[in-house]
């Protein structure tokens, strides 16, 4: 297994180290992130394919999530796709990433766990 997916995996496996989500604006399928208080990250899912992208800059996520056009060509990134990771455990891993930022961008944890902790029965 590469060492991006186990990454991936270890983010899936500690969302509470997940911190400032945004959704991109000029993707509505690109969700911005920052992993243990200083890695910047994004997951699409409309990219070719799944992508995830490490984004070493100063920028913010929210800088990040705001660009558009022209001025995502000065920014430096690291991109992995699926495709090219070539395994269902990487794609799997990445769909299970991005399921957990849409989930945190919309509050949809709070919402589950407020339906799941009622009573059933009314």
């Amino acid at each position: 297994m590469s060492k991006i997916v186990q990454a991936i995996n270890a983010m899936i496996l500690r969302p509470d180290r997940i911190t400032e989500v945004f959704r991109g604006a000029h993707s509505k399928t690109e969700y911005f992130f920052i992993f243990m208080g200083k890695y910047k990250w994004s997951v699409d899912q409309d990219a070719p394919g799944l992508t995830i992208y490490y984004y070493p800059g100063t920028e913010s996520t929210k800088q990040l999530a705001e660009l558009d056009g022209e001025k995502w060509n000065h920014i430096s990134m690291v991109s992995y796709t699926a495709k090219n990771l070539n395994s269902r455990e990487a794609t799997e891993s990445m769909k299970e990433l991005h399921t957990l930022l849409t989930e945190r961008v919309y509050g949809l944890s709070e919402v589950l766990d407020d339906i799941i902790g009622s009573d059933y029965n009314g």
